[in-house]
């Protein structure tokens, strides 16, 4: 009697463990559903691939760069986007954000007050002031000096927008024309002396001379004497208010935690983490 009441105890115990065993799989795979069917939103990231080192292509054609292995970080701390990348011309970059084919922009940007009317800056990615690129032993020593001097400049830039402005009330105006060229052509020019000055970012400046071999040139710091020296990602102005936040927080995270100053050793040469001290909202 004993021995039959054991096994009936025993079988019993082995129901019981299988259909705990099976109560489990069974969340497991409710839990497995819920989490494959949460909504993922695709997000196209647009670029010029250009300027290097924050956005360019390998030899191979891989699109890399400060301002896209960063996107590539964000999207993969946030499991309900995911991005794409889309290479094209600049200025369709931002056409592209007005039609809301794009959802973001990676491109070096700069701040622009005209430009912030129309889209969405996010938090400071990068701290990366604009230098003037001279042959050495040039009379160009500051901002002023530019006055009737000859240069380059890419459409739409905030390059070629500082240069309009300083037009505007400069009694002696910048001789200066738009052009199509990359920034190795430009600094080419500059140090063969057909232009007189070059008005770009420090990083990719440092970079394209000691690429280039241009060891005639140098860049004069003016910090100072224009305003904001950080880089930003764009959004649409009308862009979801969820996604910005989300990734305005990520970018907080990574300067907290070093990931922006790491990867900008890494990418760009150097610890070019944002300036917090200075807003845009």
């Amino acid at each position: 009697m004993k021995k039959i009441t054991k096994i009936a105890l025993s079988f019993a115990a082995v129901l019981a463990v299988t259909s705990l065993a099976a109560c489990g799989k069974s969340d497991d795979k409710d839990k497995t559903s819920k989490s494959s069917s949460a909504k993922v939103t695709e997000i196209t990231v647009g670029t010029a691939g250009m300027p290097k080192p924050f956005t360019y292509k390998t030899a191979d054609g891989k699109l890399t760069g400060y301002d896209i292995e960063l996107a590539k970080k964000i999207d993969k701390a946030l499991p309900q986007y995911k991005f794409k990348f889309e290479v094209t011309e600049f200025p369709s970059v931002l056409a592209n954000l007005d039609t809301g084919r794009f959802q973001l922009a990676a491109n070096n940007f700069g701040y622009k007050a005209e430009r912030a009317e129309k889209y969405i800056y996010s938090d400071p990615i990068a701290k990366n002031p604009g230098v003037l690129v001279v042959k050495k032993g040039s009379d160009i020593k500051s901002w002023a000096d530019i006055a009737g001097k000859k240069t380059t400049s890419e459409t739409g830039t905030t390059y070629s927008n500082s240069l309009e402005e300083f037009n505007k009330t400069a009694k002696t105006k910048v001789d200066f024309t738009y052009t199509e060229a990359d920034l190795a052509t430009q600094l080419q020019q500059v140090s063969d002396g057909k232009l007189d000055f070059k008005l770009q970012d420090l990083v990719s400046a440092k970079q394209i001379i000691k690429e280039s071999g241009l060891s005639n040139l140098k860049v004069i710091d003016i910090t100072g004497e224009r305003d904001n020296p950080n880089s930003y990602y764009l959004f649409p102005k009308d862009a979801d208010k969820a996604f910005v936040k989300a990734v305005n927080a990520q970018i907080a995270k990574f300067k907290k935690d070093g990931t922006l100053k790491a990867l900008s050793e890494k990418e760009l040469g150097g610890n070019y983490a944002p300036d917090d001290s200075i807003t845009v909202k």
